[in-house]
């Protein structure tokens, strides 16, 4: 859960419950729950109407998960060459069970890789520069840097498109009010059309 509220609350400072819920895929109650469990725990903290929002410790907790998660995602990936969509749900079972020490030399063993396989920062804190797809400028080409949507079926659709880390990309056209987006991929001549459910959750550089 402070992964969670930590990634969603990352641009906007605050999540609101039903913003968790959908993230978790649990019921509205069920975080409710939880949330006045994490606050009882100096995890997070959280007023009637105005969201919640992680506290220093639970910064610090959100941090040292998600790079052990990324680490662990990264020597998956690397060492036993496990498929590219099908990490995150396995690297959510293993850092629990990884202490910071291990974590330490498993990215030594890696030769200290700067991110996971999706291209997400091995240091979640750091800011690498790009935008999500949906916001980028019509007309100009960019390079794909991660996708933040780490779900086995959602992953395989954009692999499936080609839009993984390292290809560019080029917006041809955006519908208005935040509508469809036309794509072109790596210059080539075919052209399709992306919603915003998926461009949002992919991050590129321009």
């Amino acid at each position: 859960y402070i992964e969670g509220i930590w990634r969603l609350s990352r641009e906007s400072g605050t999540v609101g419950t039903g913003d968790i819920a959908i993230h978790m895929g649990v019921q509205p109650a069920s975080v409710t729950t939880m949330i006045k469990r994490l606050h009882e725990m100096g995890l997070v903290e959280h007023a009637p109407y105005q969201g919640v929002r992680c506290t220093d410790e639970g910064i610090a907790l959100a941090l040292a998960l998600l790079r052990k998660h990324r680490l662990v995602e990264r020597l998956l990936f690397d060492y036993l060459e496990l498929p590219w969509n099908g990490l995150h749900d396995i690297a959510c079972k293993l850092e629990h069970y990884i202490t910071m020490d291990v974590a330490d030399r498993i990215s030594k063993a890696l030769g200290d890789p700067d991110t996971c396989p999706h291209g997400n920062p091995i240091d979640a804190n750091v800011k690498d520069g790009s935008t999500r797809l949906d916001s980028s400028i019509v007309g100009q080409a960019a390079i794909v840097s991660r996708i933040t949507d780490e779900r086995k079926d959602f992953l395989a659709y954009v692999q499936g498109l080609g839009l993984m880390p390292g290809e560019s990309v080029e917006i041809l056209d955006r519908a208005p009010f935040g509508g469809v987006l036309t794509l072109r991929i790596n210059g080539s001549d075919k052209v399709f059309s992306l919603g915003s459910e998926v461009s949002h959750e992919i991050w590129v550089k321009q």
